[in-house]
C-alpha cells in the first residue's frame, strides 16, 4: 500500500493523534465508504474512542490522503 500526505493531512494525523495503522485499517476495512461526486472516498471506521473518517482519492496502487478526522 502505497500512501501520500497532503501537507494538510500529515498535520491532521499529528494534531488528533491518530497512528498510521488506524488510517489504514479505515481505508482497507470501513464501516462505511462512499465516493463523492469530485472523485473523493470517503472512509469511516469505529474504534473505542470515536470513528475515524479519512478522505482521500486513489490513483492506481497509490492512496492520496487528503485529511483525517474523528467523530464521536
Amino acid at each position: 500500500m502505497n500512501i501520500k500526505f497532503t501537507h494538510h493531512a500529515q498535520f491532521r494525523l499529528y494534531e488528533r493523534n491518530f497512528t498510521v495503522e488506524q488510517m489504514k485499517q479505515a481505508i482497507l476495512n470501513p464501516d462505511i465508504a462512499r465516493s463523492t461526486s469530485d472523485g473523493k472516498i470517503v472512509s469511516k471506521r469505529k474504534f473505542i474512542d470515536g470513528t475515524i473518517e479519512v478522505v482521500y482519492v486513489q490513483r492506481k496502487n497509490t492512496y492520496i490522503i487528503i485529511t483525517v478526522y474523528i467523530s464521536k
